[in-house]
């Protein structure tokens, strides 16, 4: 997580700075594969980003402006050569997966599994329909795991082949999903509350105090890049990648399995937002991306 959020917070610096060209996009992509790397949890911000930057492009039409056109072009440049950067950084790693199993994986041969993990039948009755800050039990996970290793094994999968064990766990839990769309939802919202949990589950491990204070800073911090949000809420929707990275990591995590751990990443967002409450004075778009020409 360390990595990922430093990363990540590079990648909003340069995201945010205001000049364009080859080299920005080139920083841009390399941050962005590295990040992807670490969490394929990154390719929906990735995507919601390139969605975001459309839609300036299709707002801020040129008009008739020589500059503007320059402008423009600049943009383009910068986003071509983020693409392509972002494509030689992530290259490694799909070779890899095409020598290794067949088949250029971009992402992971894990994601079948951790979305089955949140979207299944036990864990939805003895987590999601019980107490609030239940967890699942350790005994009772490693039941379900073995029953679905038994599963995979009937379906003729071999216990190396993890391309094809990922794929049957992802049509487990879809199956389920289509089954049982009402449950579905509800551990979504689970999922989100865990996401966004401003302190640890009750366990026998962690004395009660200890959680107490966690909650209480958490709480406190999450106040405050509220009240930062609304009063610095002009410079947010113009800095807008701040809000589309929070956007797509919670989106992700409720969907796929969840916890406080996997919003490292909205770290710095979430600083600058705390930080944006105690700021006299609002500062400018402008001024906060000519601070970052560094």
């Amino acid at each position: 997580e360390t990595l990922f959020t430093f990363l990540v917070a590079l990648l909003l610096v340069t995201t945010l700075r205001s000049d364009q060209g080859v080299k920005k996009g080139i920083l841009i992509g390399v941050v962005f594969g590295l990040s992807a790397l670490c969490r394929p949890s990154m390719w929906a911000f990735g995507g919601l980003a390139g969605a975001g930057w459309s839609v300036v492009m299709v707002l801020n039409r040129p008009l008739h402006s020589e500059t503007i056109s320059i402008g423009r072009q600049l943009r383009f440049k910068t986003a071509l050569a983020c693409v392509v950067a972002t494509s030689v950084t992530v290259s490694p790693w799909v070779i890899r997966n095409t020598l290794q199993f067949g088949h250029p994986i971009l992402m992971t041969t894990h994601g079948g599994y951790t979305l089955f993990l949140g979207n299944n039948e036990t864990f939805f009755r003895e987590v999601v329909s019980a107490q609030p800050g239940t967890v699942w039990d350790g005994s009772s996970l490693q039941a379900w795991q073995a029953e679905n290793e038994q599963k995979i094994s009937g379906m003729g999968i071999a216990e190396t082949d993890e391309r094809s064990r990922d794929a049957a766990f992802s049509m487990l839990a879809q199956q389920w999903i289509v089954a049982n769309p009402y449950s579905f939802l509800r551990s979504c919202l689970l999922r989100v509350q865990r996401f966004w949990a401003f302190r640890p589950s009750v366990s026998e491990k962690i004395h009660p105090v200890i959680i107490q204070v966690v909650g209480a800073y958490y709480l406190s911090t999450f106040a405050l890049a509220i009240v930062g949000v609304w009063r610095w809420r002009k410079v947010f929707m113009s800095c807008w990648t701040l809000p589309a990275l929070v956007l797509a990591l919670t989106v992700v995590h409720s969907v796929f399995w969840s916890n406080a751990r996997m919003r490292s990443a909205t770290v710095p967002a979430i600083a600058l937002a705390t930080a944006a409450a105690f700021q006299r004075s609002k500062p400018q778009v402008r001024s906060i991306r000519e601070s970052l020409q560094i």
